[in-house]
């Protein structure tokens, strides 16, 4: 993936965060869009760890405009994303299901590791508020890293041209002229024998 698609992507998600997702929020619980993205592209692209500069950047800024404390949320996305590159040694990336398995533990150990440093902060919030807090992101996190990476990994459909093709040596046949419903008809050729 190229470096501006990285930007252009990282911006979205940035301004996805700050905006539309408070709309979003289940019973106080966001998705957290730059974090996804990170995981999806980090697991499912071989260079994906080249992105990891853009994503620390796009999160310090939304610490900056919307958290409490400037540097937990991009310091707990570059550890995650160490941990989303051990999974991706072990496991197959084309296949969504490691995907899956790979971001429920890296949602969770980002939630604990953010809550850790917040606790090094003098943050007054309980263990016990944070494990509620992280079911609730971990399930809206599945849905986002799944249309994410579904997204990223559907396969360019394959181009009609205009060259004739031809079929069993049965003569040249245009591609194009088959019709849909015909897939699911005898062939002329079954025709032709039966008769």
């Amino acid at each position: 993936m190229s470096l501006r698609r990285v930007i252009i992507l990282f911006a979205a998600a940035y301004l996805l965060q700050l905006s539309l997702a408070p709309v979003c929020a289940i019973h106080g619980i966001m998705p957290g869009l730059i974090l996804c993205l990170m995981m999806t592209i980090v697991f499912h692209y071989n260079g994906g760890y080249k992105c990891l500069p853009v994503a620390v950047i796009a999160a310090l800024m939304a610490d900056m405009a919307a958290a409490q404390y400037t540097g937990p949320g991009a310091l707990a996305l570059l550890l995650t994303a160490g941990l989303v590159i051990l999974f991706r040694i072990n496991l197959n990336t084309d296949n969504i299901f490691p995907m899956l398995v790979t971001a429920v533990c890296s949602v969770a150990f980002y939630d604990t590791l953010y809550w850790a440093i917040l606790k090094l902060f003098g943050e007054p919030m309980g263990f016990a508020f944070m494990i509620r807090q992280c079911g609730g992101h971990i399930l809206y996190d599945l849905a986002v890293v799944a249309v994410l990476f579904l997204i990223m990994s559907r396969k360019k459909p394959v181009q009609v041209t205009n060259d004739e093709v031809e079929v069993d040596g049965q003569g040249v046949v245009d591609p194009r002229e088959e019709r849909w419903y015909e897939r699911f008809l005898p062939s002329k050729r079954a025709k032709e024998s039966a008769e």
